[in-house]
């Protein structure tokens, strides 16, 4: 990243203001801190302080993700709408897997909300 702190939050702002790219930091911090958490345990033969704590915030990250996919649905929509998910080099193949893609996306998005209500 270049050295200004300016530039770098447009970066960061610009990777994150979609749902998807949002929704892959975050799941890449939660993986992140489960992932260090494990090795600290593993590391110190026994659950530790910092490896509960790092787990616990792993699982909040992991709820925060359920707020954010509520948005998704309609990103999904908008993909469909405007074939947004596509580029416009893209052959009909690639258009017609991503079109499937969007779709299964539709269906994916109410039924892990149906089963985070069942688990909670």
């Amino acid at each position: 990243m270049s050295g200004r702190p300016d530039d770098t939050l447009v970066k960061i702002v610009g990777y994150t203001s979609s749902t998807i790219k949002a929704d892959k930091v975050s799941k890449s911090i939660g993986y992140g801190f489960a992932f260090l958490a494990r090795v600290i345990e593993l590391y110190a033969n026994k659950s530790t302080r910092h490896s509960q704590g790092l787990s616990a915030v792993a699982g909040q990250i992991a709820y925060a993700r359920y707020v954010t996919r509520f948005t998704g649905v309609f990103e999904c929509l908008e993909a469909l709408k405007n074939g947004s998910w596509v580029g416009t080099d893209d052959n009909d193949h690639l258009k017609c897997v991503v079109t499937l893609q969007v779709y299964s996306m539709l269906l994916y998005y109410p039924l892990e909300h149906a089963s985070f209500v069942g688990f909670v």
